[in-house]
């Protein structure tokens, strides 16, 4: 019923785990699929192993082409009606593509979205399900506040769900984009679906990395950054509501912010500071980060102190405090996280 899709690139330390978990939930008459995205470890091995020993596991292997390319040639090998996107340092819990599966089957639904949790986190809660229109699940996506607000979980991703597989084969994944990859597909769906489910169920649980991508250092996270605004421009074009428009260049200043200050401002960037100013400058001016963040609501709620202090210092041309607050930023980041790691081994 199923094709379980698992994008993996060196992951050796959890593949074999992620199949395993993924057997414990699975549900008969499916299949998993991995594409080894060109690792250069013993990834693929291993694969081949899970392909030996488990009858439901198929396994690929291509060339390094990045996150989108992989899940991308796991669509094109997937067979059963429904699709769902697994990561490898994730964890599929509590039955709950099993119970939504049921769900979306009852009432016809193109997708069903579920919750998820962080880290392995319990919550007991109560089974709910409703239909929504895509408009307003694309605000919830662009808007992780407004998201948080009517269900547990993160929309923008693509995992925790389940798609029509033809849906999704017809999205696909914008190749070469490394960053926000996800939320750009999840909006193809969302425009397309013709009918979707949503519920509390909590059926994926997110396990934090502090060596993903969008965490350690990686100058390819600039490329990604000015590829993902350009890419949404297209979506600006299909809807021209004022609150649409808020959140989605919201979104285009996260993944600035995320891409390119979130390298130039690195702890291990050993960049002059008037090199990284440079490189911002060019960059904010060839995407145009400046008027993206005027047509941000500094009145927002959603923002946090840190955001509005970037919004404001981009869309005055102010790279300099931009760079200068995102350094500041990530150095009480790392404090944060240092003291939270102390005070866990005292326990």
């Amino acid at each position: 019923m199923i094709s379980y899709i698992i994008a993996a690139y060196n992951e050796s330390k959890n593949i074999s785990a992620c199949v395993d978990n993924v057997l414990e939930n699975f549900i008969e008459g499916g299949e998993i699929i991995i594409v080894d995205d060109g690792s250069t470890d013993d990834t693929w091995e291993i694969c081949q192993r899970l392909t030996q020993k488990y009858r439901e596991v198929k396994a690929y292997h291509q060339t390094n082409t990045g996150v989108s390319g992989a899940r991308n040639h796991g669509l094109r090998m997937a067979t059963k009606k429904w699709i769902t996107f697994v990561d490898a340092d994730d964890r599929v819990v509590n039955q709950g593509l099993e119970k939504m599966l049921q769900k979306a089957e009852e009432v016809n639904a193109d997708l069903i979205i579920g919750a998820q949790t962080v880290n392995g986190e319990n919550r007991e809660v109560n089974e709910m399900y409703e239909l929504r229109e895509g408009n307003t699940l694309q605000i919830y996506a662009l808007n992780k506040s407004k998201y948080s607000k009517c269900m547990l979980g993160k929309i923008h991703g693509c995992y925790g769900k389940l798609y029509k597989t033809e849906l999704a084969k017809a999205v696909g994944f914008i190749d070469g984009l490394g960053l926000g990859e996800d939320l750009l597909f999840v909006m193809g769906v969302l425009e397309r679906a013709k009918k979707i489910a949503t519920t509390n169920i909590v059926c994926y649980s997110i396990y934090e990395n502090a060596m993903s991508a969008t965490r350690r250092m990686n100058k390819d996270m600039i490329e990604y950054a000015v590829k993902f605004i350009k890419e949404t421009q297209i979506l600006e074009m299909e809807r021209r509501d004022s609150v649409y428009f808020e959140e989605l260049n919201y979104q285009r200043f996260h993944h600035f912010d995320v891409g390119v200050g979130g390298f130039l401002a690195h702890r291990e960037n050993r960049m002059a500071f008037a090199e990284r100013l440079m490189i911002c400058k060019e960059v904010g001016r060839e995407c145009g980060i400046e008027e993206i963040c005027r047509n941000v609501n500094l009145n927002s709620k959603s923002l946090s102190a840190y955001e509005k202090k970037a919004v404001l210092s981009l869309s005055e041309g102010n790279y300099s405090g931009f760079l200068l607050y995102r350094i500041f930023f990530g150095k009480m980041k790392s404090i944060k996280s240092s003291i939270g790691d102390f005070l866990k081994r005292r326990k």
